[in-house]
């Protein structure tokens, strides 16, 4: 009977969020947030990362969005002094797409992104990103909004003169919050 609790679960968490509806012309603001400590040994200080990533959407059809994705990061890196440590900081901004299959979601977008490294000139280079999450609901038309997104370099990475290629990838886990009217 222990066994059959977690399957229950399971497919009761499964099929209640089969039931939700997004139909066309809902609207949608929210936001993500993640931080991240690394550490790489003992005698490393550690280097933390905050995100926060508000998004706006709009349902063009029942079930599928489009939206306009806003991320911001910061980086402290405590292996360094002064604001040298503070000095990393990225913005991404972009446009995609999402499919909800009632609570459950995923979908993609293309997002410029723009790295400040402390020097003269940017780095700036273009990602394509993957995300999919679940919205758990806390109130009428709130929700939580728990996310997974990949994110992976496209082309080149350009800064000043100079160019290299965009190889970078990152994935991510988020939570955060969304309204939907």
């Amino acid at each position: 009977m222990k066994k059959m609790i977690p399957v229950l679960l399971f497919v009761g968490l499964i099929s209640g969020s089969l039931f939700g509806q997004w139909t066309a012309g809902t609207k949608s603001v929210g936001s993500l947030f993640s931080y991240s400590s690394t550490k790489a040994d003992d005698d490393d200080k550690g280097t933390t990362t905050m995100s926060i990533e508000p998004s706006v959407e709009y349902f063009v059809m029942d079930n599928v969005s489009v939206q306009v994705m806003l991320q911001m990061d910061m980086v402290n890196n405590g292996n360094l002094d002064g604001d040298a440590a503070k000095a990393e900081s990225t913005m991404h901004f972009g446009g995609g797409a999402k499919y909800y299959m009632g609570n459950i979601y995923a979908g993609g977008g293309l997002m410029m992104m723009s790295t400040n490294t402390g020097g003269p000139d940017p780095m700036k280079g273009n990602m394509l990103m993957v995300n999919a999450g679940y919205l758990y609901p806390l109130a009428d038309g709130i929700y939580l909004d728990c996310g997974f997104n990949y994110t992976m370099g496209m082309g080149k990475w350009k800064m000043g003169d100079m160019e290299m290629d965009n190889k970078t990838a990152n994935m991510g886990l988020g939570v955060g919050v969304a309204a939907y009217f």
